[in-house]
């Protein structure tokens, strides 16, 4: 294939979700630009490439860099446009919201040569950035504009987004009622999934003294809490926490309470959301110095709080694994998103597909209890390997005493087994190992490749196929291969 063929291939594969392949075949073709003189496919390719690392890897500082050449490479105004805007989406994710926030008015200042669908795309992601930096009757208006445009094209609108944005901006305003009102029409469009207004939803019923209903809100928070875990969403994570916090305090378990209070301010100040930290700052120090009152929610309305502590507890679990690498979050969403991918491929029920979303998650979990010497260099001796071979044991204990069920259990516990027996803890071969853990063991070499080794996705496809029916099951590996399959 020449390049362009090449590049519609490797566009096709991303289209599928198959990211890391996708960015194998374009970072081949960034070492063939010197070859080919469309400047316009080079700032496309840079701009695919920088889209991958901002969105799936993410590494934010790379994607910054490709968007920045595509930008260079840019031959029209809405090119150029569309790829500043990918680029303050990056500052965005760093955090860096003046430098996200300037890149954006700049483009304000002059639509010329923009396209429709490319002056939508950029009052939606002003909309949001503004809301963050409190603008929020300006974040309102943009919203507006933003659909305008968007109207004039063919392209669907991102309806459930700009009616998030606009309720939350309502809600910071005071207007209760419109705020709910957005932010009922953006869960309406956003699936059952979509975290934000269920837990902002729950936040306005606070503050209007709806308890009844911010505890139901609550509740289907937590019945949809660990289907999104795939992604880990940091900020719906934290607005989450927030919501059980303030629940917790009516309810007076101040404990409770400030432990869920402390751990949204951690995930805010993580994401540089200065206002909202400190405003949970304001919060820990009131209800610290303030006696409980008497309960405000009657038994009809109490939140099983067994389940707030189980939300809490799995939280720390996630971030305890966090803590023993800076790739360790990085590794979790990798893995996690391709059990769920080829989970799917296989025709895996349902349960089965959610149960290896939570083993991906959790299968280091027992790492934690060894010594960080062990877990960083476990082959550094005969003792501390078979140290290291105990962490599916641990992990399994550990799961189940965070309430897991036996199926997430059962997949952690032989996650290390090989084909052939030469595995560990236990030794198992074959159909002695659990179904689901030989699909995780696959992905989990995958994923270990991508993220702790660096490897491309052609260089680990060839070590999988090597190993085939030794450390991985030969049917489980051919489907993997055919998921791949150009």
């Amino acid at each position: 294939m020449n390049w362009d063929e090449t590049f519609g291939v490797a566009k096709s594969i991303l289209s599928k979700g198959l990211f890391h392949m996708a960015n194998s075949m374009f970072l081949q073709l960034e070492s063939q630009i010197a070859e080919h003189s469309d400047e316009n496919a080079v700032g496309e390719l840079y701009d695919e490439i920088g889209k991958i690392y901002l969105l799936r890897f993410p590494d934010y500082k790379k994607s910054i860099q490709y968007f920045t050449k595509a930008i260079e490479y840019a031959s029209d105004e809405d090119s150029r446009a569309k790829y500043t805007i990918h680029l303050s989406v990056a500052y965005l994710k760093m955090s860096e919201f003046d430098t996200c926030y300037r890149y954006l008015t700049g483009l304000v200042e002059d639509l010329s040569g923009m396209s429709d669908q490319t002056k939508g795309m950029l009052f939606a992601n002003l909309s949001a950035i503004q809301g963050i930096n409190g603008f929020y009757d300006q974040a309102i208006v943009s919203t507006e504009r933003s659909e305008q445009f968007f109207s004039n094209t063919q392209t669907p609108l991102p309806e459930s987004i700009l009616s998030n944005n606009r309720g939350l901006a309502y809600l910071e305003l005071g207007m209760y009622d419109e705020a709910e009102c957005h932010l009922k029409r953006a869960m309406e469009l956003g699936g059952r999934d979509f975290m934000e207004p269920l837990s902002e939803l729950g936040r306005l019923c606070l503050l209007q003294n709806r308890l009844g209903e911010s505890v139901q809100y609550a509740e289907r928070a937590l019945d949809v809490i660990w289907s999104s875990i795939i992604s880990y969403n940091k900020e719906e994570v934290a607005r989450l926490c927030n919501l059980f916090a303030n629940i917790a305090i009516r309810m007076r378990q101040v404990d409770l309470a400030m432990s869920l209070g402390e751990k949204a301010q951690v995930l805010f100040g993580q994401l540089g959301m200065w206002r909202q930290w400190q405003n949970l700052e304001s919060q820990l120090e009131h209800w610290a110095e303030e006696q409980p009152h008497p309960s405000t929610l009657g038994d009809d309305h109490a939140i099983s709080l067994g389940r707030i502590r189980h939300f809490l507890q799995c939280l720390e679990a996630l971030n305890l694994q966090e803590l023993s690498g800076s790739e360790v979050s990085n590794l979790l969403d990798v893995r996690s998103y391709y059990v769920q991918r080829f989970g799917i491929e296989l025709e895996l029920p349902e349960q089965d597909v959610h149960n290896l979303i939570l083993a991906s998650r959790f299968a280091d979990y027992g790492l934690t209890a060894l010594e960080s010497e062990v877990v960083m260099d476990p082959m550094r001796s005969e003792v501390a390997f078979e140290q290291y071979k105990l962490h599916p044991s641990l992990g399994v204990k550990m799961v189940k005493a965070l309430n897991l069920s036996d199926p997430i259990a059962a997949i952690i516990a032989d996650h290390h087994e090989n084909y052939d027996g030469s595995g560990y803890p236990v030794g198992k071969s074959g159909a002695q190992i659990n179904h689901l853990s030989r699909v995780f063991r696959v992905v989990d070499r995958y994923a270990n490749g991508i993220v702790m080794e660096d490897m491309s996705h052609f260089e680990l496809m060839d070590d999988i196929v090597s190993k085939r029916g030794t450390t991985f099951d030969p049917e489980i590996v051919d489907a993997f291969v055919t998921m791949h399959r150009v």
